[in-house]
């Protein structure tokens, strides 16, 4: 074995340092198994072996030359090494080509040994131009051929070589200057230091570089690159400035001396010479990354936002960054109004089909799947492609899995219909399209596969369209890897995952394979796969929990404590290496972790529902973890994700519910749970998506769970968002699926609201006689409808059938609640007439009924009745005021608002002005005093409660500190049962405060807004008749 033979296995440079050569013999050792490679470890042996002779030898005479290899194979390698020698050889393509159709490298005998002894060379002479290495590579098979090659060579070398294939040559070698023999390995070592010494600020070293390179006699203006920045290092500004221009000027077709004095300019916030630069750079490459970065950036300061949005798509297909990601949504905005103009006033459909794209990069799915709907019947020929295109996506994104299947079929059949353009750039684009209509396809029959595995097969029909490309998309091999594993076929998924590390030096395939090994139980890959994983991606959370459960049931603790402390280290936290760190209780064979999960429920969970105290969450939660840490699956992580939502701790929740998905990605639970942890926190349109997936995965083979819930909470989330025909219609699917359950009869009432407000109020007539004809709450639903409906004539009609009904009952049953409530409807109604003071009197009578029967209303409808007689009377106290100030006196109002509360307070004298202040303080007080102590799902009705302490504020503190009131109740959280696209409680806290500042105006118009907005808001409709004369 040649002496270059042995370190080219070891995989270092010749040394006689026994140590190193021991180090590189335990590294090798790593990647050569010998069960799975027996000639390889005897290679490797031998290696070490030879290596330690050499090693021990000390007498060594002086060096003798290698003995010359004159086998044809040596020969033909030893070409190679005089083609490389000289500069003009190394860099023809044609003579390379040559050596590769000589007889002997041809030759069945001697085409092994070519290639061996080649590879060899090539460990220690690597330096060439691209357009030779393609020709290297090509016959090599280097990248096809990369498994293999790992088995005889080192490992680091290999992957070298296919970073090599993927990656282009920085030096231009037609810009070297120098002897034909010159050492330009040793330059080009020099230049790729001096990078790396400019990255660290070594600057000491970098000048040893500098000095070292020019002393081979050989220059390259790549290297003048780095005197100009060693200059910025120094702060020399303007000595940078004149090399980087000189080398523009003496090389100006030369991109990268280009791309540097771009860069200059824009670090020196020499803007329009940036700018200039950067636009050539794009001129010459269209996908230039960095230009189209830094010019999307200049075009935007200078509101060129068109511009910019086509820099930065095009930089979004090489990748995405939080700063890119900024910037889109930045120019959408600015470029969303001048769109929505043009198609709203002119239906201009270029506009519309931006305006769709902007709504889907911004997440904002529904809005533009309505706007693709409208625009749908304008749609011109020539644009029907991208229109698909855009279609599909927005239904992938919103998980319409069948609507996104029949989009993309219609896109790629389309596409394929029309004539292949002929320009490259078109060429490209057509192509790219091509492949996203398969990749939607092929991603959508993979998500359906989870829950109907028949789909898989679907799935890789299309991933067969890659397989005939010449390079098969990555993402593709990883989604199909994916979809092997599912179906249990291993081999075909490891297969893979080795073509992705050994072809594409993807590092993602350790984390493939390791997955793989964990469903096959093989424990020592397991640990191999997992730590290659943890190199690659060190903030990874599920090689640490693989490897840790490894050690864990192997009860190797200290290998066990190693890796927990490694994920410490890395800053790596997760409920499965809490659980395999846990030595607290330990679990028995019959531990009851059902009657316990019973008993946490009862004790903490349901008491933290019911209540709203925070301490039955501080107590809780270390209970249900250390079930968690005793039990770790995803059953106890649902469990514990919703505690915490149920304590508003969101990103605690969110956290669970996803690591439920990285186990089992079609768990309709945690994508139930996702929904309501976002629509918790108003990101709708992010919440949608989770719900549609939840509904299809609940069907899911062998797992089948219908439940009502998730329909209901994709229908609220419809309200919220003031779609309330979707709403209507999903309330319907869901009585008409679920007809039994008890969500069903609570949605009803829901239905013919939202058809109401929909303007579709005969459906709701449909539904209510069709469902709730006999049911007690007819008459309540059936008012309520036309009040949502605006339709006050029938609204008072169905109010006196309510109201008669309501009376019957409570003087049937007895039940004194029943009667409250039918007074408390009856004061709304007199509020909405605009008899204000019998409204007032009505609110009041309630509490004197209450008190007369010794009976405690329901928490929400006391707060209610306090907010309501605070609203009144802030409505009546600017009333008086603006009458005063027109100069109308309301003596008759005035006295009949005194009637009601002389006969509460015998002591009232009698005054010219009414004293409002005096009630409103007593009021609040009252409703402070009920505020103080946490209030059972009050605790779910943050804005309400905020709402409640604005109107008691109004009358205890001044207006200072009712606008900070104002404020916290602006920033609360939405009440989780509300069913309103728009909290009506800010606009009229809002419009109180205005007028209160004396800004009636203003009030007035939020009144009228909100009024605008919601037909039916009783409140609003009141407010907007300040200033108007009463008829009491």
């Amino acid at each position: 074995m040649q002496k270059k033979e042995i370190f080219a296995i070891l995989g270092i440079d010749e040394t006689k340092d026994e140590r190193a050569l021991k180090n590189a013999y335990r590294q090798q050792l790593m990647h050569t198994n010998p069960e799975d490679d027996p000639e390889g470890f005897k290679r490797l042996r031998e290696a070490y072996e030879a290596a330690c002779e050499y090693a021990q030898n000390e007498e060594e005479q002086p060096k003798e030359e290698e003995k010359a290899d004159h086998t044809p194979s040596g020969e033909w390698v030893h070409r190679a090494e005089m083609l490389y020698g000289r500069l003009s050889s190394r860099c023809d393509v044609r003579q390379w080509k040559e050596l590769f159709q000589d007889d002997i490298y041809v030759s069945l005998d001697s085409n092994e040994e070519c290639q061996k002894k080649l590879l060899i060379f090539l460990m220690n002479h690597f330096n060439y131009p691209d357009t030779v290495w393609k020709v290297i590579s090509q016959e090599l098979h280097i990248q096809e051929n990369a498994g293999k090659l790992r088995e005889q060579f080192p490992a680091d070398f290999i992957d070298f070589m296919i970073r090599r294939c993927m990656t282009k040559e920085v030096l231009d070698y037609t810009l070297f200057e120098g002897a034909e023999d010159a050492d330009y390995d040793s330059f080009i070592r020099c230049y790729n230091t001096s990078w790396d010494c400019l990255q660290q600020k070594d600057y000491q070293k970098l000048d040893e570089l500098l000095q070292q390179a020019d002393g081979l006699g050989i220059s390259h203006p790549y290297m003048e690159l780095l005197r100009a920045a060693r200059c910025r290092g120094n702060d020399e500004v303007e000595q940078a400035q004149g090399i980087y221009e000189r080398l523009r000027e003496n090389f100006p077709q030369d991109m990268t001396i280009l791309y540097q004095l771009a860069e200059f300019y824009y670090d020196t916030r020499q803007v329009d010479k940036a700018i200039n630069c950067y636009q050539i750079l794009k001129e010459q490459d269209r996908h230039h990354y960095m230009a189209n970065y830094r010019l999307a950036f200049l075009y935007a300061d200078q509101s060129r936002y068109e511009d910019a949005k086509e820099c930065i798509r095009i930089v979004m297909r090489r990748g995405q960054d939080d700063e890119i990601m900024k910037l889109r949504i930045r120019v959408n905005h600015q470029l969303e109004q001048d769109y929505r103009a043009k198609w709203q006033q002119n239906k201009d459909i270029e506009a519309a089909k931006e305006l769709a794209w902007c709504l889907l990069q911004e997440d904002r799915y529904l809005a533009a799947d309505k706007l693709t709907q409208e625009m749908a019947g304008l749609i011109p020929s020539e644009m029907k492609v991208e229109y698909l295109g855009l279609c599909a996506r927005i239904y992938m994104a919103q998980g319409l899995f069948d609507k996104t299947l029949e989009t993309a079929r219609q896109w790629q059949k389309l596409l394929l219909a029309q004539t292949v353009p002929q320009k490259q750039e078109e060429v490209e684009e057509y192509n790219r399209n091509i492949e996203i209509a398969h990749r939607i396809q092929m991603t959508t029959y993979h998500m359906m596969g989870r829950a109907y595995s028949k789909y898989y097969a679907n799935a890789l029909e299309e991933y067969q369209f890659y397989r005939q490309q010449e390079n098969t998309n990555p993402n593709a091999l990883i989604d199909a890897a994916r979809i092997y594993m599912e179906m249990e076929e291993y081999n075909k998924s490891l297969s893979l995952a080795d073509e992705l590390l050994n072809r594409y030096q993807i590092q993602y395939a350790y984390a493939l394979m390791l997955e793989v090994y964990v469903k096959l139980w093989d424990a020592g890959n397991v640990i191999r796969c997992g730590m290659e994983c943890i190199k690659a991606f060190p903030e990874f959370e599920r090689p640490y929990e693989e490897v840790a459960k490894v050690y864990y049931d192997l009860k190797k603790k200290d290998k066990l404590k190693e890796i927990l402390d490694l994920a410490g280290k890395n800053q790596v936290n997760s409920a499965y290496l809490d659980a395999y760190a846990y030595t607290g209780e330990e679990k028995t064979k019959d531990y009851p972790i059902s009657q316990y999960l019973d008993e946490f429920n009862r004790d903490y969970y349901r008491k933290l529902m019911e209540s709203g105290q925070i301490r039955y969450y501080t107590e809780g939660y270390p209970i249900i973890t250390k079930y968690l840490n005793l039990y770790p699956c995803n059953y106890i992580l649902n469990a514990r994700g919703l505690f915490s939502m149920a304590a508003k701790e969101y990103e605690q929740a969110l956290k669970d519910f996803r690591k439920i998905l990285e186990r089992d990605p079609a768990d309709q639970f945690a994508y139930n749970n996702i929904g309501c942890a976002l629509k918790y926190q108003g990101q709708y349109e992010l919440a949608l998506p989770y719900f549609e997936k939840a509904l299809y995965y609940m069907y899911r083979e062998g797992k089948e769970e219908p439940n009502a819930t998730t329909l209901g909470n994709k229908a609220q989330t419809y309200e919220l968002m003031g779609e309330y025909a979707l709403a209507a219609q999903t309330y319907e699917k869901l009585i008409d699926t679920f007809s039994e359950q008890q969500e069903s009869l609570a949605s009803m009432k829901n239905i013919s609201a939202n058809y109401a407000r929909s303007n579709q109020v005969g459906r709701a007539i449909i539904i209510l006689n069709t469902y709730m004809n006999r049911h007690s709450e007819y008459f309540k639903f059936i008012y309520r409808m036309y009040v949502y409906a605006a339709d006050w004539e029938k609204a008072d009609k169905a109010h006196d059938c309510m109201y008669r009904h309501l009376k019957s009952q409570s003087a049937n049953n007895g039940r004194t609640i029943q009667e409250l409530e039918c007074e408390h409807i009856w004061a709304w109604q007199l509020m909405r007439q605009g008899k204000w003071t019998q409204a007032l009197k009505a609110f009041r009578d309630i509490f004197h009924i209450q008190t007369k029967k010794n009976v405690r209303l329901p928490a929400k409808m006391y707060t209610d009745l306090c907010a309501n007689e605070l609203f009144l009377l802030a409505l009546m106290k600017l009333q008086e005021s603006a009458a005063t100030q027109s100069g109308v006196k309301e003596k008759t109002l005035l006295e009949k608002i005194r009637g009601i509360f002389v006969k509460e307070k015998e002591s009232v004298q009698q005054q010219d002005v009414f004293p409002y202040e005096e009630e409103g303080r007593n009021c609040a007080k009252r409703l402070e005093d009920y505020l103080h102590n946490p209030i059972g799902d009050f605790f779910y009705k943050e804005r309400y409660v905020r709402y409640l302490e604005y109107m008691a504020a109004l009358y205890t503190k001044d207006l200072q500190a009712s606008a900070q009131v104002l404020e916290r109740l602006e920033k609360s959280e939405r009440c989780r049962l509300c069913n309103h696209a728009e909290c009506m409680r800010c606009s009229l806290a809002r419009a109180l405060q205005k007028a209160y500042e004396g800004d009636m105006e203003q009030a007035r118009s939020i009144f009228e807004e909100l009024l605008a907005r919601q037909p039916y808001n009783l409140y609003a409709l009141c407010g907007t008749h300040i200033g108007e004369e009463r008829k009491q």
